[in-house]
């Protein structure tokens, strides 16, 4: 018992190695009801702590876990988002289906050495026509998808 309580301690624990959130992206996440308007929703890589945003902001994402299975839209988003600017016929309806506005970036540390890479519409935000930097801490950052004149 001792041994598993090591281990989800050092899990769940909040510091510069934690697997699942570390302290830049918690900081920004406790910012985000400040940062965004009131059910605005928020698209992100389920296999990072983004999808916490939802436990500990109380801000809706798309995606909770990645433990089901992924709609057509996300596939899309998943793959394509940072191509809205240059591709808005292809990605725009998938953000209009989903309803998001903003993508939370967390880089690419995933909670689980085994997690899929399916996420490349998540690279380069930062530089990907379409986007707009809204907050950053540290490395984790807060995009506003302009591409598709989402509503929020």
């Amino acid at each position: 018992m001792t041994q598993h309580t090591e281990w989800v301690n050092s899990s769940f624990r909040i510091d510069s190695n934690s697997p699942l959130l570390d302290r830049d992206e918690y900081d920004l996440i406790v910012q985000l009801p400040d940062l965004i308007p009131p059910g605005a929703h928020i698209f992100v890589n389920p296999w990072n702590g983004s999808s916490l945003a939802f436990a500990i902001a109380n801000i809706p994402v798309q995606r909770n876990t990645p433990s089901y299975s992924v709609s057509s839209a996300e596939q899309t988003l998943n793959s394509q988002l940072n191509q809205a600017g240059q591709i808005p016929g292809t990605v725009c309806p998938a953000v209009q289906q989903l309803n998001v506005s903003y993508v939370l970036d967390f880089g690419d540390k995933f909670f689980t050495p085994n997690a899929p890479s399916p996420y490349p519409g998540l690279e380069n935000l930062d530089t990907a026509a379409g986007f707009t930097l809204i907050a950053k801490v540290g490395h984790a950052a807060l995009y506003r998808i302009d591409a598709c004149n989402t509503p929020s």
